[in-house]
């Protein structure tokens, strides 16, 4: 399969499961990270994102190279009225319905779609699925959202790659079946973590080549923000006091989706985040900067850092800053770049920090993390919030803190490693496929 085309012809790449419009910086930071892997292959590659939405929008990018360009966003609707052209369930309708056609009479038909055309223009198809939503752990609705663009693309026979992310958990029958699929009809499967492997090994009738990559948003490269932007507090010129970055979970402040602690943590997220800030402040005397990682509706982690703030007592806000949210992913992460250790419970948060070998501590609430410190040899600096209690947390915090230049060294050649490797990821998923 000879995929790239001849030069006056672009090569065509279609996105699936993430855009620059959910105010999840990770999102943005796995989506950057894979389209700069696509233009490390061919730097004129026309890139396209294929998402739910309404308005028709293009994002402005600048590639590695300098050049800038526009990534359009074709627009899919999720509802029960299947009068509009772009409903996901029609387009999948349409498309069942083209299979019963000779293979030379489906695509002249489905061109007739704006949207079916793009998809048959497109040489490849990658899909990220926001990262970890290639699962059921959050319900029916969300994971038939990330599964029926990517049916659409395989009904109408597109090249299917599936970037590093969490593959799994997948725990009801429907979903084992909803997912294996996918993952037999692609062309090229990879996993950012080993359990993931295992777990999409496990649903599928045969086992196959699941590889392991690290994590896309390792390939993501900082930015400066502007003056009006960039924060007085990180000029340490004239203090010694150490500089820690926290990233606060919005989602896990509120305690979860339901406020019920249904992550099952093992104590207080609130207290365990006041009682950081103050071992950082009052014990280890460093200056503390609260990071959102998540702005906007929902679990907005700036509602969070708002209420931490609240929370303290006003001896601690002289040595207490907060990031501002209109920081994009790549200004956020250079922010985080400027701290000698970070702590966070949004794991691209915590890559922020550890792609750039600044000592980073997973604070976690679910498997993903492990894999993802474990693939640059930094476990040890995952602690699970839903095994350890608060007490065993901020003693290993306080220990890890002391071990940071040391944990610096170590991290430095693993890190170089995934860069790397998350850089050549679209160039060697092509060679692979052949």
């Amino acid at each position: 399969m000879n995929i790239k085309k001849e030069q006056n012809n672009a090569h065509k790449v279609l996105i699936l499961g993430a855009t620059y419009s959910t105010g999840n910086l990770g999102v943005d930071a796995l989506l950057t990270g894979t389209m700069t892997s696509v233009f490390e292959y061919d730097r004129d590659t026309d890139v396209r994102l294929l998402d739910y939405g309404k308005k028709t929008i293009s994002y402005p990018f600048s590639t590695q190279y300098g050049n800038s360009t526009t990534i359009p966003q074709i627009n899919l609707r999720f509802s029960w009225k299947p009068i509009q052209a772009n409903n996901v369930f029609l387009l999948f309708g349409l498309c069942l319905a083209l299979r019963l056609l000779p293979k030379s009479a489906r695509r002249s038909i489905a061109t007739k779609n704006a949207v079916l055309r793009q998809i048959c223009e497109a040489d490849t198809v990658l899909s990220i699925a926001g990262g970890d939503s290639f699962s059921d752990i959050y319900g029916f609705k969300r994971l038939l959202y990330i599964c029926l663009p990517i049916y659409i693309c395989l009904l109408l026979d597109r090249v299917l790659i599936v970037v590093p992310q969490t593959l799994g958990p997948f725990k009801a029958s429907w979903a084992k079946s909803m997912c294996a699929k996918i993952i037999s009809k692609a062309k090229a499967v990879y996993s950012r973590d080993k359990d993931s492997i295992e777990a999409a090994n496990e649903i599928l009738p045969q086992p196959r080549t699941i590889t392991f990559s690290h994590d896309m948003a390792f390939a993501l490269t900082p930015k400066k923000p502007a003056s009006d932007l960039l924060p007085d507090w990180l000029d340490r010129t004239n203090t010694k006091r150490p500089l820690i970055g926290l990233n606060v979970s919005g989602l896990l402040y509120r305690g979860g989706y339901t406020g019920k602690n249904e992550f099952e943590l093992g104590g207080s997220y609130a207290e365990l985040a006041q009682k950081i800030v103050k071992l950082f402040i009052e014990k280890l005397e460093c200056d503390v900067f609260l990071a959102s990682h998540v702005v906007g509706d929902g679990e907005n982690d700036y509602d969070a850092v708002m209420q931490l703030q609240k929370d303290l007592p006003d001896n601690a806000h002289a040595h207490l800053h907060a990031t501002n949210p209109a920081l994009s992913h790549r200004e956020i992460k250079y922010v985080i770049g400027q701290s000698d250790f970070f702590l966070g419970s949004r794991m691209h948060a915590t890559i922020a920090a550890l792609s750039q070998s600044v000592p980073a501590v997973g604070l976690a609430y679910s498997r993903k993390f492990d894999g993802v410190f474990n693939s640059i040899g930094a476990k040890d600096l995952v602690l699970d919030l839903r095994s350890m209690p608060n007490d065993k947390i901020l003693t290993a915090i306080e220990s890890l803190f002391r071990r940071r230049i040391e944990l610096q060294k170590k991290l430095t050649p693993s890190v170089s490693k995934a860069k790397e490797n998350a850089l050549a990821l679209y160039t060697r998923a092509i060679t692979e496929i052949g």
